[in-house]
């Protein structure tokens, strides 16, 4: 499946082990624009004691055919210190705010 658009969620619940699954699919980022994600997983700034704890993707892939900036960004807009990116090879990283 060739995404040509990123696909943004937005957590507005509190959860615990919720998950993704990809039945398998291979999902293609296949947009040119290297300042969004494939998928996107943000808790609004507007949503104070929201917590996603446990998150899970299952059964597929995620690869990168254009300059996306990421495989899978979690931005949390109340504590940005927090926020976590996960590139397209497994390995992760924290934004280094100012």
């Amino acid at each position: 499946m060739r995404l040509k658009r990123p696909i943004v969620l937005d957590v507005t619940e509190s959860m615990v082990g919720p998950g993704l699954n990809l039945n398998g699919a291979k999902l293609f980022a296949d947009f040119n624009d290297a300042t969004q994600r494939a998928i996107t997983i943000r808790i609004p700034a507007s949503h104070k004691n929201v917590a996603l704890r446990g998150m899970k993707f299952l059964h597929g892939s995620i690869v990168a055919l254009s300059p996306a900036l990421d495989a899978i960004g979690l931005i949390c807009l109340t504590k940005p210190e927090l926020d976590l990116f996960l590139e397209a090879d497994g390995s992760r990283h924290r934004a280094l705010r100012a």
